[in-house]
């Protein structure tokens, strides 16, 4: 199946080192590009975030090997409908205002957003873009904060709603409209899930990996537990990072179909992360 052109063609997108997947189905995958970097050997693609109003994706490319001594060094877009990747790292100090980081990444209200989770300066940092789509500012939300510890993944619903998953399948949940309260723990996630990676579907469910296999599974915002599964494509299902895309309506399995509960938590669609 060959690549689609727009974010809107894609339920999630994913990506493993140097790759980019795109999920046309919550159980059909397909290999958009394999050049994330010229230098796949050297970095590797992370802080995955959908910036559809553009039709890009953008991600940081980290150092290898992608462990604690691994620097982001770039900020890149890659735009569906030409298939190129570009530097838009900008005025961006990454040395010194992310450095070290394997947090996620995100994209609300026209900013990018990233999880720094190494060093005495964790915490969400903002960019915004000129009006070329390269970045020109960067601002810390919450200050710094060293709680959360090592990520995980983060996801932004279209109503401002920031949830942090950690490394240990911990759930903070934060409100991008009143950064005056620092996240809080929902709960601990670890019995539903094993791939530290999230994203918000463009119907407005948080999205996770189950442990120990390619199915999807549906997270309970409020609370420890899952709505529901999703099966998954039967490719391997070891991914760096997700974010959404903007298909809506994908059936579940007729065993979630009565739990899917969210759309009242969530809202019922939104368009980037």
């Amino acid at each position: 199946m060959l690549a689609q052109t727009s974010t809107t063609d894609y339920w999630a997108f994913a990506t493993f080192e140097a790759s980019l997947y795109g999920f046309t189905s919550a159980n059909e995958r397909v290999l958009i590009t394999s050049s994330l970097t010229a230098s796949p050997t050297a970095y590797a693609a992370n802080h995955l975030a959908t910036d559809s109003a553009n039709n890009r994706i953008i991600y940081a490319l980290n150092e290898l090997p992608n462990n604690a001594s691994s620097d982001v060094v770039a900020i890149f877009e890659y735009d569906l409908a030409t298939n190129t990747r570009t530097n838009i790292t900008g005025t961006a100090n990454l040395a010194s205002t992310v450095g070290v980081s394997l947090g996620g990444g995100s994209f609300y209200d026209g900013a990018y957003y990233l999880w720094d989770d190494y060093g005495s300066a964790q915490g969400l940092v903002r960019f915004t873009f000129d009006s070329n789509g390269v970045i020109n500012g960067s601002s810390k939300p919450y200050g710094n904060d060293n709680s959360i510890g090592l990520l995980g993944d983060i996801a932004i619903d279209r109503n401002g709603q920031l949830f942090i998953l950690n490394a240990d399948n911990e759930l903070y949940r934060a409100d991008l409209n009143n950064t005056s309260v620092s996240p809080t723990l929902v709960g601990d996630y670890s019995a539903y899930l094993g791939n530290g990676q999230l994203f918000v579907d463009a119907d407005g469910q948080l999205i996770s990996r189950a442990d120990s296999s390619a199915d999807w599974v549906i997270l309970d915002p409020e609370q420890p537990g899952i709505l529901g599964t999703l099966t998954g494509p039967s490719q391997f299902s070891a991914y760096s990072d997700l974010a959404e895309g903007g298909i809506v309506g994908v059936v579940p399995e007729p065993s979630a179909t009565a739990c899917l509960l969210l759309g009242g938590l969530l809202s019922t669609r939104r368009r980037r992360n």
